[in-house]
């Protein structure tokens, strides 16, 4: 079967490069039509972020984590749920 393609060790190499690449558009195209990643957009370099490996307090690399995804409690994504309507951006202080 893999006798046409090549070497299948090669082929495994290029699909997974291919999804990869894939859905790295994807992951674009969702963040640059996103209202809620606002902050997120300033480092939106897709993969594994080295410094996470350098900070040795949990808290810490818990909460640039959390920053970074927008799943945090500041005012800029709470004001969002408020209801019975959300607060202006421009207001969430």
């Amino acid at each position: 079967m893999y006798q046409s393609v090549g070497n299948k060790s090669t082929l495994l190499v290029l699909v997974k490069e291919r999804i990869n690449d894939r859905f790295i558009v994807y992951w674009q195209c969702r963040l640059r039509d996103s209202t809620r990643a606002s902050v997120y957009k300033f480092f939106n370099i897709f993969g594994f972020k080295s410094y996470l490996d350098h900070l040795t307090i949990s808290k810490i690399r818990i909460s640039l984590s959390q920053l970074r995804v927008a799943s945090h409690r500041l005012s800029i994504e709470t004001g969002r749920w408020h209801k019975p309507q959300q607060i202006p951006l421009i207001d969430r202080k």
